[in-house]
């Protein structure tokens, strides 16, 4: 019987959500850190609201996650000279360093996945996943 593309998609995000799940608790990361981690650029520097806004975060939550990856050393806060109340963030070395670790495990976790495959067929499969993605 030919499994649905529902059902396929399901088991692609159950595998990758244990996988993430792995990683944040490897590095004591919530999930709200591990996405902020993974949409911050390494040399990128935003400001607090961009940054809520492209988290789709609430102004206040997208600070509480900013403080808290702050106190864990893995973004650094500046104040804006012209205006001291706005906050320009950016990733620090070891959150640097933390992404590239993560990036790391999701390659490991893909490889787990597409592994079987043959070069041109794991290209195909992120060709077919990237088209789902924009249609939907």
């Amino acid at each position: 019987m030919r499994r649905r593309l529902f059902e396929l998609i399901i088991m692609l995000v159950k595998k990758c959500q244990h996988t993430e799940a792995k990683i944040r608790d490897e590095f004591g990361l919530t999930t709200a850190e591990y996405n902020a981690l993974l949409t911050m650029g390494e040399d990128e520097r935003m400001l607090c609201h961009v940054f809520s806004k492209k988290m789709g975060l609430s102004p206040s939550r997208g600070s509480r996650v900013i403080d808290r990856l702050t106190k864990k050393g893995f973004v650094r806060g500046e104040a804006v000279p012209s205006d001291r109340r706005i906050l320009r963030v950016s990733m620090t070395e070891k959150g640097v360093q933390l992404k590239e670790l993560i990036r790391k495990r999701m390659d490991e976790c893909e490889n787990d996945i597409l592994g079987s495959l043959s070069a041109e067929q794991r290209e195909t499969v992120r060709d077919t996943l990237a088209m789902l993605s924009e249609i939907m």
